[in-house]
């Protein structure tokens, strides 16, 4: 009987510990099945394209309040499909020691003048990263004053 109750406690600990591992799967990183071993971070924006310009915005989860968020974009040289490329660089620094854990979104703005079909890529911290564009509708804009979205 005590056999059968270890056994039957074991099936629940190991139940409850992949239930647990798979709730953490909430994370932004994926595996790129093109190249099986590297991991990318994935970057959601909302994008938008008026007078010439793209305008981008999203939130990148810092591990501290301290860490500092900085956006930039170049457009690539080369020929075909690359020479209309932007890269749009997000890099996340920490400028304090001694700063408090405590996760903060940072919220990032960023346009750039770039042709309507240009195509966005990304990198975060120097890696590539999978941007996720969420283009937005006819009558939606960006406030600035406190990064939501008004219709």
């Amino acid at each position: 009987m005590k056999k059968i109750g270890s056994i039957i406690i074991g099936i629940i600990i190991i139940i409850l510990g992949i239930v647990l591992l798979n709730s953490n799967n909430d994370s932004e990183v994926i595996i790129d099945n093109e190249t099986e071993s590297e991991v990318m971070v994935k970057i959601s924006v909302q994008h938008d394209f008026k007078d010439g310009k793209h305008i981008i915005h999203g939130l990148i989860e810092a591990p501290t309040p301290c860490h500092k968020l900085s956006v930039t974009s170049q457009r690539a040289i080369g020929i075909g499909d690359e020479a209309n490329e932007v890269a749009i660089d997000i890099t996340l620094t920490d400028t304090a020691r001694g700063c408090v854990m405590a996760v903060e979104d940072k919220p990032f703005f960023y346009s750039f003048e770039a042709p309507e079909d240009v195509r966005l890529i990304a990198t975060y911290n120097g890696e590539p990263a999978l941007l996720d564009i969420i283009e937005l509708e006819e009558g939606e804009y960006f406030d600035l004053a406190d990064f939501m979205f008004k219709e």
